[in-house]
């Protein structure tokens, strides 16, 4: 696929570097120096992604990539910003950007944002040109099949019908009644036959001409299609920033409202005009309190940095049994409730190693034991299994907990959305469970029964 990238920027010295910088890595890279620049390249030369900067003279980056948009929806665009406000980058996700990068930028970065979007970009080609090869598919059977039933009817005619002709001719003119029609008919058969040949092998031709008018419509058709749902799953991806950033916002609030309130009770106890005498015990209290929220907030920031970071794993093979039994060890120890919760651990013997990065693969079980753990009210049973299958290796952890609704499992890979009490959970576990088990190619799947428990399976390729 050629790799075709418009970098605009305003500041001359950051497009001749980052140019040299990306054509070493083979690209392909043109360079704009403004809005109205960049939308005249676009128009004239093969472009299949833009890196766009905000702030520029004559046409800002904004009013660029809405006009980008509207007239070339499928090209994908990354914004640049040495200005990185909320704002900014929600209006440009609005817009259409698909993605965001503060200035000064790495190469590596930008590099990796261009791969991520041709690989999406490279998706949209290859299923239209699937669908123009479906189209030219369609438009050849349905000519062979008109022009075959023509041919097949001219063919009949020829055999049966100039036989009849002939013969017809030969006892009327034998007769000698011919009239001034017939006569004319029978002294050119052969001419009329070929002329009516002709006219037989023109009706395919225009057949063909009709039939690829339609196609051509019905392939328009589709490609505004999508181009339309192009446009929904932006807008779909607006709505989870919302989501995102409205469950960061009250998830930060708790902890810091908690610190703000601890903070004043403390000046309280050391405010001479209310004549109190401060007691260190109840100020260590408040000081254990105010470290417990920011901490609490530390490990939410923590969270939302392996949420929203794409790391590449360290893949090394491991045995994933080996792995869920250092785990259950240690949570057995510290973690689970002590001889309420039995563990049952049906594996899989032989199973081939895979490759994982330990850290996150471990930290996606742990997610799952301890919510499974969570959903166990009193006393139950978690039973694990490993079981390979269709090149892929499945891990499920069952619970005889609570389960969920149906409306429940609907949202709990959403970030923040949680259904344990409200204090005692992030709710960003399952997501950041989903980016990682999917950052290895696998996917999770849940099945689940209010009052029954619930099952999640990880399958993981071999």
């Amino acid at each position: 696929m050629n790799r075709n990238i418009l970098l605009v920027d305003d500041e001359e010295r950051f497009l001749a570097t980052t140019k040299t910088l990306l054509e070493k890595r083979g690209y392909q890279v043109e360079t704009a120096l403004n809005g109205m620049d960049a939308l005249e390249k676009i128009g004239k030369l093969s472009i299949h992604l833009v890196i766009l900067d905000v702030k520029m003279p004559i046409m800002d980056g904004l009013t660029t990539l809405k006009k980008i948009k509207h007239d070339f929806p499928l090209i994908e665009v990354i914004m640049l910003t040495g200005h990185a406000t909320i704002e900014n980058a929600v209006e440009g996700v609005r817009l259409g950007a698909a993605d965001y990068l503060t200035k000064p930028v790495d190469v590596d970065d930008i590099a990796e944002k261009i791969e991520t979007c041709l690989d999406k970009r490279q998706s949209i080609d290859a299923q239209s040109v699937r669908r123009t090869d479906r189209f030219k598919k369609i438009r050849l059977q349905l000519f062979l099949s008109i022009s075959g039933i023509l041919l097949l009817f001219y063919a009949l005619f020829f055999q049966v019908g100039y036989s009849w002709l002939s013969e017809t001719c030969q006892v009327l003119m034998t007769s000698r009644s011919l009239t001034p029609i017939y006569s004319y008919v029978c002294r050119h058969n052969q001419k009329l036959v070929v002329l009516l040949a002709a006219v037989m092998f023109l009706i395919p031709i225009g057949t063909w001409a009709v039939v690829g008018l339609l196609v051509n419509r019905i392939q328009t058709i589709t490609q505004k299609r999508d181009e339309l749902q192009f446009q929904l799953f932006h807008a779909s991806k607006l709505a989870s920033i919302g989501e995102l950033a409205a469950g960061v916002a009250h998830e930060i609030n708790n902890p810091l409202a908690i610190i703000v309130a601890r903070c004043g009770i403390i000046e309280d106890f050391l405010n001479p005009s209310f004549n109190k005498t401060p007691e260190p015990e109840k100020i260590l209290d408040e000081i254990k309190t105010i470290s417990q929220a920011a901490f609490r907030a530390q490990r939410i920031t923590r969270q939302l940095i392996d949420f929203g970071q794409k790391k590449k794993p360290d893949l090394v093979p491991y045995n994933v049994n080996q792995i869920l039994d250092e785990i259950i060890d240690e949570l057995k120890a510290h973690d689970f409730k002590q001889g309420n919760i039995e563990i049952i651990r049906d594996y899989a013997a032989n199973i081939p190693t895979i490759p994982l990065d330990l850290n996150q693969i471990k930290q996606v079980f742990l997610n799952l034991l301890n919510n499974a753990n969570e959903a166990i009210s009193e006393s139950g049973t978690i039973t694990i299994s490993t079981r390979e299958k269709n090149d892929y290796l499945n891990i499920a952890i069952e619970d005889t907990g609570s389960g969920m609704t149906p409306g429940q499992m609907k949202r709990i890979f959403k970030p923040f959305y949680t259904t344990k009490k409200v204090g005692t959970a992030t709710g960003l576990s399952l997501s950041v469970s989903l980016s990682i088990v999917e950052s290895l190619g696998g996917t999770i799947d849940v099945q689940s029964m209010e009052g029954v428990g619930s099952t999640f399976t990880v399958s993981l390729p071999l």
